[in-house]
């Protein structure tokens, strides 16, 4: 038998009625089987999600690296062509000096 049914709405308001109908359909819910599923399908939502979220904050840190490591090779690479740029000029520029 329905909670609706015995209780009098005009006694308890049509609020309380709502509130116990509620109550006793989530009580019904948690003792069926569908609720542990439906938990562990939030928990593995949940998992995804961080999953997800740590992912992308080690990409971000992957690209910062990487960008960081660009910048030294192209530093380093310009510092070792400046360094034979002027040593190999360096003759050419004393002969015409001479």
């Amino acid at each position: 038998m329905p909670v609706a049914s015995r209780l009098d709405s005009n006694a308890y308001g049509s609020d309380v009625v709502i509130m116990i109908e509620f109550i006793a359909s989530a009580k019904k819910f948690i003792l069926s089987e569908e609720a542990p599923t439906m938990v562990e399908y939030g928990l593995l939502v949940a998992l995804i999600a961080i999953a997800i979220v740590v992912a992308g904050a080690a990409s971000v840190v992957a690209s910062g690296l990487l960008v960081a490591l660009i910048a030294i090779v192209v530093a380093g690479a310009a510092s070792i062509l400046e360094t034979s740029a002027s040593s190999f000029c360096a003759p050419i520029t004393a002969s015409f000096r001479d």
